[in-house]
């Protein structure tokens, strides 16, 4: 009688194995949106889901590219209500004629007319593509990939959820709205299937811990850009410079984690090794 030299849990066949969750920090420019594309490559559905315009730059990458089939590469644009000129209008004027204190005392601002947070919620609760209903996020497998293009914009959402228009938010504002992009990764990272990559930007903080100045992911305050890590498998660098596009799984200035992907200052600008070696590892074809 022969055994596997493999446990049982790995060898499973009827069991879903969760896809890679990856967070793609990088400058704008830096062809984060561009290297999304390297997944169908891969072999994967992709739902690019844009908080922020991403359509033009997809479509020069999809374009130029040559070989390769982009049928499953479906982009979504969350369709968020636009704040007319009254609306801001009406905000400037309160922001005019309070005080600061009065300003800091209201709740909300116009949050009537800043809902996309909610918009994202029901598009990731029925994704649509072509006219069809695939389902929710969350029962999509391993051969999906949702892109959340991008945290910036997901976390000016979250904040607009919980304050509108209202630039003074108070401690307990703050803490609501990072909480609300806290649990909106804690879904799509741990409780979902499919491949999930989150695109964000870079900002320099100071490091509370060792005191020195990092460029981390750039979100809601301090305190949430450091524990972000902590929902992915994979959080590398996109670099673009002199036109030539790589990425850092290791970078003196920035915090990284690499499972999958082999650490170094200069890989390839392409997703198809990081979900072959995800394939190998979980013992699958």
């Amino acid at each position: 009688m022969t055994t596997s030299p493999l446990p049982s849990w790995l060898t499973d066949s009827a069991k879903v194995i969760p896809g890679v969750k990856a967070l793609a920090l990088g400058a704008s420019g830096s062809g984060k949106t561009y290297l999304m594309t390297t997944l169908a490559q891969a072999g994967l559905t992709v739902i690019h889901i844009g908080l922020e315009p991403s359509r033009q730059t997809l479509a020069k990458a999809i374009t130029s590219s040559k070989d390769v089939s982009f049928a499953n590469y479906h982009y979504i644009e969350v369709e968020t209500a636009p704040t007319s000129f009254a609306a801001l209008k009406d905000t400037a004027s309160k922001l005019n004629a309070l005080t600061f204190k009065a300003i800091c005392d209201l709740e909300g601002i116009n949050r009537d007319k800043t809902r996309g947070f909610l918009k994202l919620l029901d598009l990731l609760g029925n994704i649509v593509i072509d006219g069809k209903s695939i389902g929710s996020a969350d029962t999509l497998d391993n051969k999906y990939a949702i892109v959340i293009d991008s945290l910036s914009a997901l976390s000016i959402l979250a904040k607009q959820l919980i304050a509108g228009q209202n630039p003074a938010l108070s401690p307990s504002q703050w803490n609501m709205a990072q909480d609300t992009v806290r649990t909106l990764l804690n879904k799509l990272c741990f409780e979902c299937n499919c491949h999930v990559f989150v695109l964000g930007h870079l900002e320099p903080e100071k490091d509370e811990v060792t005191g020195k100045v990092v460029n981390m992911p750039s979100t809601l305050g301090r305190k949430l850009a450091p524990e972000l890590s902590r929902y992915f498998d994979e959080t590398f660098i996109v670099k673009g410079e002199n036109g030539k596009h790589t990425i850092a799984t290791l970078d003196s200035m920035a915090a990284t984690k690499a499972r999958l992907f082999p650490y170094s200052k200069e890989l390839p600008a392409t997703l198809v090794p990081l979900i072959n070696e995800w394939r190998s590892v979980n013992n699958l074809k």
